[in-house]
């Protein structure tokens, strides 16, 4: 079985790219690179909110993603400025193209969660464990 960070930065990974290409005329490389690090900061922040009573939170909105994709998540919540920030740092891009990735990306990210919950019957309290686990390092297979 494979890890759930693996697995969706699989499904977001080239999709993504190609959004970020045609929507912020960013080189293929760099566009990349920006979903490589957002992906992996996206998941620490649901697995983050998921520990702190956010579990069915983070749940509802996964699988409502992978149910009916839109970009109007709100799931990151105040941690999205630090992403932004973060992906900024990594790639050299502005912190307005930063967020504007993660408004393509987090979304996929979601949805990417949203069909593992489906697919493997996770719950929201298995949700938060995984999470955590293929953040913190004891990567957690699905």
């Amino acid at each position: 079985m494979t890890d759930i960070l693996d697995t969706v930065q699989q499904q977001v990974g080239s999709v993504a790219v190609q959004q970020l290409t045609a929507r912020l005329g960013v080189d293929p490389v760099m566009a990349q690179r920006a979903v490589d690090v957002a992906v992996p900061a996206i998941v620490s922040a649901l697995a983050s909110r998921a520990r702190a009573d956010g579990a069915d939170v983070v749940h509802r909105e996964s699988t409502s993603q992978a149910s009916n994709p839109s970009s109007s998540s709100q799931v990151l919540g105040d941690q999205h400025a630090d992403i932004a920030q973060r992906v900024s740092d990594a790639t050299g891009v502005s912190r307005k193209d930063a967020g504007a990735i993660l408004g393509t990306v987090a979304p996929a990210v979601l949805r990417g969660i949203g069909e593992q919950v489906q697919q493997r019957g996770i719950s929201p309290a298995q949700l938060a464990d995984v999470l955590g686990k293929a953040v913190g390092g004891g990567r957690q297979t699905l």
